[in-house]
């Protein structure tokens, strides 16, 4: 605790900030490396206000004019992650306007939704749409 005071002195933050900031530091290289994986994979379930679930099948979606195709990956009710092809990747920028048609997660019966939304990252392995309507 009492290097928890000395940081707080030294650099200008709360003690709750002060006492992690401590604890961490006494910590060894390898639970260092533990609590840094564990809050990492932390964030982004923080920031989802809808969890995700797995769903595969094919789709098909346009983005500037132009008919990809793709794996949907998993889905959550206001977007999904759609595994693209490489060459497809690259005519693709987070921000551009698509329109994506696929089964409903949810659905027992074949029934096709058809939602627009947007590009909201890309990765190697395809891009995360953000629907503009709910599932």
């Amino acid at each position: 605790m009492a290097e928890a005071n000395k940081i707080r002195r030294d650099v200008a933050v709360s003690p709750l900030t002060a006492e992690l900031i401590d604890t961490v530091v006494n910590l060894s290289p390898d639970q260092q490396r533990e609590l840094l994986s564990e809050l990492s994979s932390r964030k982004g379930e923080a920031r989802r206000r809808f969890s995700r679930r797995p769903h595969r099948e094919a789709v098909q979606f346009s983005a500037g004019g132009k008919l990809f195709s793709g794996a949907v990956k998993n889905v959550s009710d206001n977007g999904l992650f759609v595994e693209t092809l490489m060459s497809d990747l690259r005519r693709l920028e987070p921000g551009e306007k698509v329109t994506v048609s696929f089964e409903h997660p949810n659905s027992s019966e074949s029934r096709y939704v058809k939602r627009s939304g947007e590009i909201a990252r890309t990765s190697r392995e395809g891009i995360g749409i953000r629907l503009y309507s709910l599932l």
